[in-house]
């Protein structure tokens, strides 16, 4: 489960972000998760609050568009309502689309519907 990340460091490199960080190109290139491809099929859900700013809403879907077609069974979950500081709730709504995405990765966990 990942849960609003940055996959791609390149916006934040070029961003005023970087003045305090200071990423090199090659570590922009290195630790950007966007840039590897998964090897193996693995259960993959993407979590990210609706009401997130924007650069979270982005990352999570180019990650999406990225690996989708690598994992088959990636799922994407845009919760509603939700932010950066309360998103993680939903995993505590047996409810909610990761909170069985969650159950279903454990072992012995339920399978999503």
């Amino acid at each position: 489960m990942l849960v609003s990340g940055v996959y791609d460091l390149a916006p934040v490199a070029a961003s005023y972000v970087n003045d305090l960080v200071g990423i090199t190109p090659a570590q922009t290139d290195a630790l950007s998760p966007l840039l590897f491809p998964p090897r193996h099929q693995v259960p993959v859900h993407l979590l990210v609050g609706a009401d997130e700013p924007e650069a979270f809403l982005l990352q999570t879907e180019a990650l999406a568009r990225a690996w989708g077609p690598l994992l088959p069974g990636l799922t994407v979950h845009r919760a509603p309502g939700r932010d950066h500081f309360d998103v993680l709730d939903e995993l505590a709504d047996p409810g909610s689309p990761s909170f069985r995405a969650l159950m279903a990765m454990a072992p012995g966990g339920a399978r999503p519907d």
